[in-house]
């Protein structure tokens, strides 16, 4: 006890004020993590089509044609060391495949979170930059909208 007959120490009410002033501080923080946690799944599936890429243009230096489906590349069948194909960060989400019919040509799309404005992790390739028939029923028609698309 201090001179004055009272104890020293913080009131309820103090630390109610406190801990909603870190809940709230706390609740804000996350809210702003949610747009880079976006961007890095943008990164992310960017980086995979690469990957896939990769593998393709080995199998194809490889075969003399594009796989059918990206499955394969996978194992023995391929030959060119893939064990297993990059899958979207996202649960449910994948990423689309498809060759022409003559073998010699691919289109890989991949869904982005990317806001309306950020042309970051937009592809500059358009539906009709990219030429089908394809298999798969690969739809192309969206590319440059929210859909990153790649093709060779």
């Amino acid at each position: 006890m201090d001179v004055s007959g009272r104890k020293k120490g913080f009131t309820l009410i103090e630390i109610l004020i406190v801990v909603s002033i870190i809940g709230l501080l706390a609740s804000v923080i996350f809210v702003g993590l949610g747009a880079s946690r976006a961007r890095g799944r943008d990164a992310r599936r960017l980086a995979d089509l690469q990957s896939i890429q990769t593998g393709l243009e080995l199998y194809f230096t490889k075969t003399g044609a594009y796989p059918a489906t990206l499955n394969g590349m996978v194992g023995a069948s391929g030959g060119i060391g893939v064990i297993k194909i990059p899958t979207d960060p996202t649960v449910g989400n994948t990423y689309d495949y498809g060759v022409n019919t003559a073998g010699n040509s691919y289109v890989l799309i991949a869904d982005t979170e990317a806001a309306a404005g950020d042309a970051i992790y937009k592809s500059s390739l358009l539906a009709s930059d990219v030429p089908g028939p394809w298999t798969n029923s690969v739809v192309v028609t969206e590319c440059g909208s929210t859909r990153y698309c790649v093709s060779f």
